[in-house]
């Protein structure tokens, strides 16, 4: 007999954060889709000491509505590809955003008390 999660494989959610541009702040917020990652997998990379940007890497399969990366040649918010994902994972502190916000939503969460 097989079984399986009654969720779907992937999840999308929501990511926003603020960066430093010169003297301003900008707040980015946006969607991202990844393959839902199970418990073992959290500890396995937690026991292998993965770095946060090799399981975005790993999990993370596009973006809607992101204006943080923009193609050079026409200075557009760029489509999702791994090589504009690196682009948005070397920005400091976007790495822990994105994972922070990817590890709510897979995270099950109970009744909250009053």
């Amino acid at each position: 007999m097989a079984f399986k999660l009654a969720v779907a494989a992937l999840v999308t959610f929501a990511v926003s954060f603020k960066l430093k541009d010169d003297s301003q702040t900008r707040a980015f917020s946006f969607e991202v889709t990844a393959e839902r990652m199970t418990s073992e997998q959290l500890t396995e990379a937690r026991a292998l000491n993965t770095p946060v940007v090799e399981v975005l890497t790993d999990k993370v399969r596009g973006w809607k509505g992101q204006t943080l990366v923009l193609d050079e040649a026409t200075g557009q918010p760029a489509e999702f590809s791994r090589e504009a994902f690196d682009v948005m994972l070397s920005a400091m502190g976007v790495p822990s955003a994105i994972f922070d916000a990817f590890a709510d939503a897979c995270l099950a969460k109970g009744r909250a008390k009053n």
